[in-house]
């Protein structure tokens, strides 16, 4: 795409008399005064040169023959008056193609011949693009074939900077070729893409029914709804891709538009350069330089856009098989049922997959078995042969990496190997679910189903991430590599190198082939429980009832189970002591509470038991048998404590913690509690220093002790 040519920039210039509209190219100049005092270029990509010679003219008639000065009450025409009104004609007229932006210039190829594309139609051409590629390939290597070689510069007598400019053009040439030949080969796959899109689409839209009846009308719907699950990510993977690509396509036009910014501002150098033939020559071969690079720049940019339009041909694509394979499912799965003929073929199909799994683990374990046996028979023959030591340990280092790298992918592959038959046998075992759960119509045996299900879908998730974290780490140990080769301070054979890249990506192998095991596991796990939810989704008042039980006790078991802190403590495990902690949950909380409340109320009652026995058959004194009451009962409780906490597991550690603010707070809430226990107890031992006292309040006698008194008598006064 050429960039806005020389012969679209005018030179206006100004004076105090009159204005002049120079072009480049023959079109006649207006005549003004010669007196030029300065000179504002201007590019005509903003409007039409008639417009500027129309509006000069006007200009020109207004100023010079003073046609508004001789008007009264109007002063002088400024001229930043004039080029502000200029200004404002020049913005409101329509913009040519020359001056479009590159996004514009990128898009309007990528239009091709249809100028209104239909709805699912390309917005590429392929056809049309692809002739107007070769001829721009075509004369690029012309151009290239006229630079001048290596050797012919190096024997000419040119500077440095133009030998240097010659190797720079002969670069940037080299660069163009290379990214319209890969322009090219996307188009060809632009191509296929849209012969099997249109193919697909067509299938999908034609599509009536099968032509014969199907063998396993139910793994063959299982089929179509796994097939349904796979097209459904695929689609949303791409449209995440898609989005991706936008911000890269912004970012690819807005690096050509920079370059055509630096062109257009080199043609303005060269414009004003005219005076010195030197400094123009050399504007110009830094021009040619910056319209190749704009134009490497917008192929990089046409290359990006046909490689979306590919991807946006996949996701066609895809969304194309997703509609046909929607509506086999939705003739599939007409009046189907699991039967025990399609049990017996999947297990069929299982034990046909374990035994090729098989086949393989004995394949892997012998080529394991004979490079151990290559590795000693070579240890044998240098010990035996009795070479130099240093030829022996002629680079050990190469060697023993070589060795544990194909250990480990020897290991890896055995341990993917393994995995996947133990996802088999899982496989297994939820077809004998599915079959046990075909004909269940209870609520609660189905809970057991779904309970099962969710434990087996949270495992394989765990391994899923795990595995792709193992996965992700290999592909960025061979990126790492791969840029440190293009170090040239990294030295070391190529051939150890390749080997070891080859065993990273037999590991990436590996682990793909697991991730698939495990995810195809998981989308049996899931169309199990949809299975489940369609036969459970009409519900009567009783289920929903009975789900609403079931819930409710779900969630309060969870509440039950809620770890609140734990303690240390010491556990004992198989006659060993352990320290670790132990959890102090809802559950022996609530336990420990029952315990007590129950335990007081018969620690109450049988205390007041006592009290009475005391007094009336063994002749206690009721003050004495009240204060032997509170102390059984406070003995009581203490002991019911220790008994709730041993009970439910709660280690008695738990005060440690507690202990400090429980002493300070009993202390201050205490004090009278205690003033009168320990009162109570001095009581009975101080007895003999008490004496009979008798008060008279208002007629009445109040019997009762006092202390260092031998009698008193108190009688109302009136």
């Amino acid at each position: 795409i050429p960039a806005v040519s020389p012969d679209r920039w005018l030179k206006c210039t100004n004076s105090s008399y009159g204005y002049q509209l120079q072009p480049q190219h023959g079109e006649a100049a207006l005549a003004a005064p010669p007196k030029v005092s300065r000179y504002v270029v201007v590019a005509a990509s903003v409007g039409s040169p008639s417009f500027f010679f129309l509006v000069a003219k006007m200009l020109q008639l207004t100023k010079h023959y003073r046609i508004v000065r001789s008007h009264p009450g109007y002063g002088p025409i400024k001229f930043g008056v004039i080029r502000v009104v200029m200004s404002l004609l020049m913005m409101l007229l329509p913009a040519p193609a020359s001056a479009a932006p590159t996004s514009s210039l990128v898009k309007g190829i990528m239009q091709g011949s249809s100028s209104k594309p239909a709805p699912g139609q390309s917005r590429i051409d392929p056809v049309a693009l692809t002739e107007e590629i070769k001829k721009k390939l075509a004369a690029t290597s012309e151009e290239l074939a006229l630079v001048p070689s290596d050797a012919v510069a190096k024997s000419s007598a040119t500077g440095l900077s133009e030998k240097q400019e010659i190797f720079a053009r002969r670069l940037h040439l080299r660069q163009l070729v290379f990214l319209y030949q890969g322009q090219l080969v996307r188009l060809v796959n632009l191509r296929v893409r849209q012969q099997r899109r249109l193919e697909l689409e067509s299938q999908a839209a034609n599509w009536s029914g099968f032509s014969e009846p199907l063998p396993h009308p139910f793994l063959s719907a299982d089929e179509l709804k796994e097939s349904v699950t796979k097209l459904g990510n695929q689609v949303d993977e791409i449209e995440s891709w898609i989005t991706a690509l936008d911000h890269t396509e912004q970012h690819l036009v807005e690096t050509a538009e920079n370059s055509a910014v630096k062109l257009r501002q080199s043609d303005e150098a060269v414009e004003q350069a005219k005076k010195s033939s030197d400094l123009q020559a050399r504007l110009n071969r830094e021009r040619d330089l910056l319209v190749l690079q704009n134009q490497i720049d917008l192929a990089r940019a046409m290359g990006f856009q046909i490689e979306k339009q590919t991807v946006q041909e996949e996701l066609l694509e895809t969304r194309a098989k997703l509609q046909l394979a929607n509506k086999q499912l939705s003739v599939a799965s007409e009046h189907v049922e699991l039967t025990q003929q399609d049990i017996d073929q999947v297990n069929k199909n299982i034990e046909i997959e374990s035994q090729q799994i098989i086949a393989e683990l004995k394949q892997a374990v012998s080529a394991l078995d004979i490079e151990k046996n290559a590795s000693q028979q070579e240890k044998l023959a240098l010990s035996v042969t009795g070479e130099d030591v240093q030829q022996q340990s002629a680079m050990p280092e190469q060697i023993d990496q070589m060795r544990q790298a194909q250990r480990n992918d020897a290991d890896i592959k055995l341990l993917v190997l393994n995995r996947i038959l133990v996802y088999l046998q899982m496989q297994r075992d939820i077809w004998n679910l599915r079959w046990l759960y075909a004909k269940v119509t209870d609520r609660e045996k189905a809970g057991e189903a779904y309970d099962r299900i969710a434990r087996n879908q949270e495992v394989l998730k765990t391994l899923h991430d795990y595995i792709n974290q193992l996965r992700h780490r290999v592909l960025t140990k061979i990126t790492n590599e791969s840029v440190k080769e293009l170090d040239s301070a990294v030295t070391g054979p190529d051939a150890l190198r390749d080997e070891l890249r080859k065993l990273d990506l037999d590991q990436v192998v590996s682990f793909s082939r697991l991730l698939g095991a495990i995810e195809s596991t998981q989308r049996l796990l899931e169309r199990s429980k949809q299975e489940l939810d369609e036969r459970f989704r009409v519900k009567s008042f009783s289920d929903y009832l009975e789900e609403a039980l079931l819930t409710t006790r779900d969630v309060a078991s969870q509440i039950w189970d809620f770890e609140l802190f734990a303690v240390q403590d010491n556990i004992e495990v198989e006659g060993q002591i352990i320290s670790g902690k132990r959890s102090i949950t809802v559950d022996k909380v609530v336990t420990a509470l029952a315990i007590l409340i129950v335990g007081y109320w018969f620690a109450a009652r049988l205390s007041r038991l006592f009290e009475g026995q005391a007094v009336t058959r063994l002749g206690m004194d009721a003050s004495l048998a009240r204060i032997a009451r509170r102390w059984i009962l406070f003995l009581e409780v203490l002991l019911l404590v220790i008994l709730s906490m041993m009970v439910v597991r709660i280690p008695l550690t738990i005060f440690a913690f507690m202990g400090g603010a429980l002493a300070i707070g009993a202390g201050f809430g205490m004090q009278n509690l205690l003033k009168n226990l320990i009162s109570g107890l001095m009581r009975p031992f101080d007895r003999g220093t008490w004496s009979r006292l008798a008060v008279s309040v208002a007629a009445s006698w109040i019997s009762g002790y006092a202390a260092r008194t031998s009698a008193m008598l108190m009688a109302s006064r009136p």
